[in-house]
């Protein structure tokens, strides 16, 4: 069994931000091409009852986009800031289930919904290695303002966290 150290979380954190930073400016840069195309639109058209009703669209679109940028930005942030001031958790959870989600271009993301923690993200290869009723660890980022974001699990079949 491998021994989990605060050392080897903290290393998993900083890999894993990056993809997060990569995540949020693709969601950004959609959003501002989104912004951008109805600004055009916009400028284009005469009547102003018809202006108004695409300004009103364009809000509350954005704003739906927005909310996962938001969400993301936190949870960021939070990592960040458990990795500078070394104030991550562990807990045991149980997995209750676990999914994929597919895309278009045919990438695969792996989740775990465990039975405290809510859903998260893992690798393909924890996510073939859990089944319904496994025991694993995971990782709580505290964010600054009292939030906590589950970032990482690790079996405890493989694992056994020691707290330095």
């Amino acid at each position: 069994m491998t021994p989990l150290t605060n050392n080897m979380i903290i290393q998993d954190l900083k890999e894993n931000s990056p993809l997060i930073s990569i995540q949020l400016i693709i969601i950004a840069g959609i959003i501002l091409i989104f912004g951008i195309i109805y600004f055009f639109k916009l400028k284009k058209e005469q009547n102003s009852g018809r202006k108004r009703d695409i300004i009103r669209r364009v809000i509350i679109i954005t704003f739906v986009f927005s909310i996962p940028l938001f969400k993301g930005n936190l949870e960021y942030s939070a990592i960040q800031y458990s990795i500078k001031n070394n104030c991550f958790e562990v807990v045991t959870d149980t997995v209750a289930r676990t999914t994929t989600s597919n895309t278009s271009s045919g990438n695969t993301t792996y989740y775990v919904y465990l039975t405290n923690n809510g859903k998260v993200v893992v690798s393909s290869r924890t996510y073939y290695a859990c089944s319904d009723g496994t025991s694993v660890y995971v990782v709580i980022a505290k964010g600054r303002f009292g939030g906590k974001y589950p970032t990482e699990v690790y079996l405890t079949r493989n694992y056994q966290y020691v707290n330095k």
